[in-house]
């Protein structure tokens, strides 16, 4: 109570504009190394891993039969798409008696929502909200297949793993003179010519175009003296990238595009974490054609193949509007050999 007895509800006060705190899905994985989707008609997807040999062929005299010589090696794996299956009940009070951010609370209010335009906007507020954290949760995914090769959940009701079986040699921790403290801009730029070829280009056979840095990997290459010669940020084709990711380039050395990476997700006991360690680097090709496999929601009615799925449907007493969504994403790096993860800072 005021002075004058009244609540302070009617204090003299200026509105201004609703704000509403929406934090956007990180996605520098999924845009930079795992950028196709692909759906599916089915809960299981089939990978076909063809690997090649680098022998030379051998050479035959001019009378000589012709040799024999190794063919292509393939491995057929099939595994499971996770399901991700967001679900919440509103109260009939929660959908008609409670106003929109910035409503006048007034029924004489001209601009006050009818009770169906009410639902309307829960629902579209709920979706919105369960696709941001399947895309932040597919981020998520993303960046344990690229870190570690593979995917592993433990809950209390579930576990499982995928395992891509990245080459055992392309998750690197340095020490002594290798780490990037140490090393002069010149000679991280030598090393990680070293890992395109020695690493990245002998298990896959691609060319190393992506160098993505966590938050400190990055602010110790850039205070390098020799860095910033070697360093050219005028050049890059933005059209394909979300603005988030976009102001995340730090620009090019060598024909590798580089990106510092301070994306971030709530982990169950309420505390940030990042989605890339601040002292690890992921270097790798963003040809491998790597990607997101999409699964069929185990839904009805499912009107087939789709990314994301969602339904509402009424419960009568208590009255409830319950509101779900699915979705079957699995990160598929298909040429694991294509990305390598490496630990440059000490401690």
């Amino acid at each position: 109570m005021d002075m004058n007895g009244l609540p302070s509800a009617f204090d003299t006060r200026a509105m201004c504009e609703t704000i509403e705190v929406v934090p956007p899905a990180p996605g520098m994985f999924k845009e930079l190394f795992f950028k196709n989707r692909r759906t599916h008609e089915t809960k299981k997807v089939e990978l076909e891993m063809v690997s090649q040999g680098k022998k030379i062929l051998p050479f035959v005299t001019n009378v000589g039969s012709g040799k024999l010589v190794d063919r292509k090696t393939r491995e057929k794996r099939t595994f499971e798409c996770p399901r991700l299956r967001p679900k919440d009940a509103f109260t009939a009070p929660e959908l008609l008696n409670v106003t929109a951010p910035g409503e006048i609370p007034y029924i004489n209010n001209p601009n006050a929502l009818s009770p169906e335009q009410r639902v309307e906007m829960k629902v579209a507020e709920q979706l919105m909200e369960f696709r941001g954290g399947i895309e932040r949760t597919i981020e998520f995914m993303c960046s344990k297949v690229a870190t570690q090769g593979k995917l592993t959940v433990v809950q209390k009701d579930l576990s499982f793993e995928i395992d891509f079986r990245m080459p055992a040699g392309n998750r690197v921790v340095l020490t002594g003179g290798d780490l990037w403290t140490v090393l002069t801009g010149k000679k991280i730029v030598g090393q990680l010519e070293h890992f395109a070829s020695d690493l990245i280009g002998e298990n896959s056979g691609l060319p190393a175009d992506i160098l993505m840095c966590g938050s400190n990997a990055w602010q110790t290459l850039f205070e390098k003296d020799d860095i910033d010669k070697l360093l050219d940020n005028r050049r890059i084709e933005m059209g394909h990238l979300s603005p988030m990711v976009g102001k995340s380039y730090k620009g090019h050395i060598g024909g590798v595009d580089i990106y510092v990476n301070t994306d971030k997700y709530q982990a169950d006991d309420g505390s940030l974490q990042p989605m890339l360690h601040p002292d690890y680097i992921v270097f790798g090709s963003s040809q491998a054609g790597a990607g997101i496999e999409f699964g069929l929601p185990q839904e009805l009615p499912n009107p087939g193949p789709m990314e994301f799925f969602a339904k509402a449907y009424h419960q009568e007493d208590p009255s409830q509007l319950m509101l779900l969504a699915e979705s079957d994403p699995m990160p598929n790096p298909r040429n694991a050999g294509a990305i390598c993860c490496i630990k440059v800072l000490g401690g």
